[in-house]
């Protein structure tokens, strides 16, 4: 195996699954608790688990991927908690598309992510695009997939799954974006945004959403065709948080354009 030293360790069968499974990274090979192992293998239950350790197995196999199994006590050694289920492994960095190839893809809904202040949150926010049917995410280079243990694991691996595109400048993005026919959607929290759920929308439309603290940038309001906000019931002091707002926003969008 790999030096581990500068690898990504990730933990959790749903993660190291999707992570092998999607072909965005470069899998240097999989940690198995051998005493988990045969503890599964010798019950007569665990029938859910057995399934997950053959799946692993068939995968590693057609793709030449070396797995190691090792004692719990030198699996907990190498970073292994309750969580991991006995199964981890060492991954490369994240592959990422440039962002022309989102800008020249023929789809209905792409979301830019801008300002999202915290990896929970952001892989959280992931897996909600993902589920509403987003078909490109693009986001700036600096993005917390510098972080990615804990953003494949929030995002219950969508972050894997998802088609991703950085971008060196998000509001020159919209602006090529709006020259290349999308419908620039962006939230805002103005007197001026419109209310979500009765503004008219069809596709392709890129949506925008900001981070709770930053919002947006001047730069992408500029360039977006029209703003928009949760109407909320009740006069609130406060606002919903990132995953929340991002949840509201992703699946109204995504209803207005037939997705759903």
């Amino acid at each position: 195996m790999a030096d581990t030293n500068e690898r990504t360790r990730i933990g959790g069968y749903i993660s190291v699954r999707t992570v092998l499974e999607a072909g965005t990274r470069e899998v240097y090979g999989l940690l198995l608790d051998k005493n988990r192992l045969d503890k599964v293998r010798a019950s007569a239950y665990h029938l859910p688990e057995k399934r997950q350790y053959e799946a692993l197995e068939r995968i590693t196999a057609s793709r030449g991927i070396s797995v190691e199994t090792i004692a719990e006590d030198e699996f907990a050694a190498r970073g292994g908690c309750e969580s991991d289920g006995g199964i981890a492994a060492y991954v490369g960095d994240r592959s990422f598309a440039a962002e022309g190839e989102a800008l020249e893809s023929p789809v209905p809904f792409t979301v830019l992510l801008d300002g999202i202040e915290d990896p929970y949150n952001f892989g959280y926010i992931l897996r909600t695009l993902y589920a509403a049917g987003v078909d490109w995410v693009v986001l700036p280079h600096r993005n917390f997939f510098t972080a990615s243990e804990t953003v494949i694991r929030a995002s219950a691996g969508a972050s894997e799954l998802l088609r991703i595109a950085v971008t060196d400048d998000p509001a020159a993005f919209c602006r090529r974006a709006a020259d290349a026919g999308r419908f620039i959607v962006s939230t805002a929290k103005s007197g001026e945004a419109k209310n979500l759920f009765s503004v008219r929308l069809k596709p392709p439309v890129c949506l925008v959403i900001g981070g709770e603290k930053r919002g947006i940038s001047k730069g992408i309001l500029e360039a977006s065709h029209v703003t928009v906000k949760i109407k909320y019931a009740r006069n609130c002091a406060f606002s919903l948080p990132a995953v929340s707002a991002a949840s509201v926003i992703a699946f109204e969008v995504a209803q207005k354009l037939r997705l759903l």
